[in-house]
């Protein structure tokens, strides 16, 4: 009778064990936000939605591990859905639980890769502008694509026209589907360059000594511009009035040796801005300070005795009181073919 009494409460406490189990099971449980969060001890971890990768893996960019201590709701199941965003790798991330048993909780990880990239075809551009930029824009085949790459590609694309002087081009990536291979794209670069941007008007300002004339130059007068010339002038009748930011940087250097050549060392350039004066022509400012004029105090030779002073100043052809000239310095001491560095050279020093 005892040990009946004894299976009899046994049996019952299983059923009271089983009654709990159930009861404290959840499947598939609505997570509430607004409620008061509670802490729970991860149970286990199921990923799916990814070929080609070992659960592990995928388990380990979350940075959550069985047996670890989450709340729910809050911010380490949060943070692991960012970590897989900033990984790149992934268009569509979610967490879920599967159920909730006690104080453990079951996690759902659900993942879909972003598609590679099976080709690329370059459109309206010839083939030297496609291998420039294949090589510029760093998209290459087989790699996953993400979105951030698409503008990245776009910003690097229009820079390089940009300098080419295609200031209007029109560029679209466009991704297709590729049916021929799962979960890959094939990426459509179409380029409309539309026409090369010419100069409209270059407007200079702190120039007192040399006026615009001088520097833009004329007709058959070389300026200090010799790339960049403004369209619908007859003093540029001949010359080539495109611009490119490489033709503009040169002539902004050209317009320095142009102001040392008239004795003004210390020239410089404030500012510079180019802005669209329409669809076909841009305007371009530019600022100067010319610092003041230098003069030659004098001229000392030493060392020379195979040459006299007086006749290395002749050759030289500049004296004291002259303006100081760092271009044409630079001519008669070496460059020119009577400069006075040549005179040794042709007779053995």
């Amino acid at each position: 009778m005892k040990n009946l009494r004894k299976i009899l409460m046994l049996i019952a406490g299983l059923f009271a064990f089983s009654g709990m189990q159930a009861q404290d099971k959840i499947i598939n449980p609505d997570i509430s936000y607004a409620g008061t969060p509670r802490t729970l001890t991860i149970g286990g971890i199921n990923v799916s939605g990814v070929e080609g990768y070992e659960d592990y893996v995928l388990t380990g960019i979350s940075g959550l591990s069985v047996g670890q201590s989450v709340t729910v709701p809050g911010t380490e199941i949060t943070d692991a859905v960012k970590r897989y965003w900033r990984h790149g790798l992934f268009s569509k991330v979610a967490i879920s639980a599967d159920s909730i048993i006690g104080d453990k909780i079951w996690l759902h990880i659900y993942l879909a890769v972003r598609p590679r990239v099976s080709d690329i075809n370059y459109i309206g551009l010839k083939k030297t502008e496609r291998e420039d930029m294949e090589k510029k824009l760093g998209l290459l085949k087989g790699s996953q694509i993400t979105p951030n790459m698409i503008d990245r590609a776009k910003i690097l694309a229009q820079k390089y026209f940009d300098d080419k002087g295609y200031k209007n081009a029109d560029i679209e990536i466009n991704q297709r589907e590729d049916v021929a291979n799962k979960n890959e794209v094939i990426l459509d670069i179409t380029v409309d360059k539309k026409e090369k941007m010419k100069v409209h008007q270059i407007i200079i300002e702190g120039n007192k000594a040399l006026s615009d004339r001088k520097i833009k130059g004329g007709l058959f007068v070389k300026g200090a511009f010799k790339k960049t010339h403004e369209a619908g002038k007859l003093a540029t009748f001949l010359k080539s009035k495109k611009y490119t930011p490489e033709r503009w940087a040169k002539d902004k250097e050209n317009l320095i040796d142009m102001y040392n050549e008239y004795g003004y060392r210390d020239a410089s350039i404030l500012s510079d801005s180019v802005w669209n004066y329409d669809k076909k022509h841009v305007d371009i400012d530019i600022k100067v300070e010319e610092g003041k004029k230098y003069f030659i105090r004098n001229i000392t030779w030493v060392g020379n005795t195979v040459y006299t002073t007086d006749y290395l100043s002749n050759v030289l052809g500049m004296k004291k009181g002259d303006v100081y000239n760092q271009k044409l310095l630079n001519k008669r001491l070496s460059e020119d073919d009577d400069a006075v560095g040549n005179l040794y050279w042709n007779t053995g020093y």
